[in-house]
Parts: structure tokens; sequence; C-alpha cells
């Protein structure tokens, strides 16, 4: 329901504007079901409300990264552990792929790939989420991925935590004070 409502809202700027570019990440974007946390039921997310609105109009970029920090989505978050290590990519995952394929950041057309590269990215069968990995169909889900060799934890806005709900404020007032 989340993202049908999100799909409406880039509508409602479409019918103003007549371009709208959407950053949210890859499980939002992609054309394919998802599942958002185990237990749950495959979800239809922004990009297939988007995909079966739009058709060839809808543009997916993808991300994947090599090392560095990401966001921490384990319970220790909320005291104050707010970000993790990335292992290396995972063999066979779609960032172990792009990982290997250059040393510094890039954009690659997943639509203009020669036969071999298809071949390459239709075997990737997982993406990383964090620090946790899903299934993908990389060649149904982007039309373009963008590679980030490293990616560093962000820095945190003060007036977003101010305005944030009491938890998120305890938890970064913790990470603060490691």
């Amino acid at each position: 329901m989340r993202d049908a409502a999100r799909a409406d809202t880039v509508d409602w700027v479409l019918r103003r504007e007549g371009r709208i570019l959407v950053a949210a990440h890859n499980g939002h974007v992609h054309r394919q079901t998802t599942v958002y946390a185990r237990g749950m039921e495959p979800a239809t997310p922004l990009g297939m409300h988007l995909a079966d609105r739009l058709g060839d109009d809808y543009l997916v970029i993808g991300a994947t990264s090599g090392s560095g920090r990401t966001l921490n989505s384990g319970s220790d978050f909320y005291t104050g552990t707010l970000f993790t290590d990335l292992e290396p990519p995972r063999p066979g995952s779609l960032d172990a792929l792009m990982h290997a394929s250059h040393d510094e950041p890039f954009l690659t057309d997943l639509r203009t790939l020669s036969a071999a590269d298809t071949a390459a990215v239709r075997a990737a069968t997982e993406q990383r989420l964090g620090p946790n990995y899903y299934p993908v169909r990389p060649l149904d889900a982007f039309d373009l991925v963008a590679h980030l060799p490293r990616v560093t934890e962000a820095t945190p806005d003060a007036e977003a935590i101010a305005a944030s709900p009491e938890d998120v404020r305890r938890a970064f007032e913790h990470w603060a004070n490691h």
C-alpha cells in the first residue's frame, strides 16, 4: 500500500511537471516483486506500479556496492550502532559481479550489453541490501546499474534528527556518545 501511494504521488507530480526523478533504494524502484522482511508476503514495489503506469517512460537505475559502511538493520541500531561494516560482496551476487568489473565508480546500461555480459548479469541471482541479500533478476529489475566500489556512512542532519520520533533521537544520541 505504501508503494502504491508513492506511485500516486509520482503521478500527481508528473501531471504538473512532466518529469520527475525518484530516489529510493533498489527494493522500492525495481521492476519485480519484493519481500521487505523475512516472513512477509511478496509486495508490489513502487517500481512495478510505475512501470505499469509509465511503460517505457520508466527508467530504473539500480545501485550496487563493494565495501565500506552501511546503515545497520540489526536491533542494536537503537542502542547506538547506527552503521555496520559491509562484508565483501557475496559471490554470485550482482554486487560481486559489478565490483569485479572496475575499480572506480561506473554506470552500465543493461539494455545494451554484449551476449556474454548479458549472460553474466543473468547469472547474478541476488543483490545486497545493506548487510543482507534478496533475490533479484537484474535484467528485469533495472535498466542501468551504478556501482560504487566503496560506500561511507552518512553524516546525520541535526535538524532532521530533532524532528524525528523519540526512539530515533535516542539512537542517534547513543551513536554520538560512542
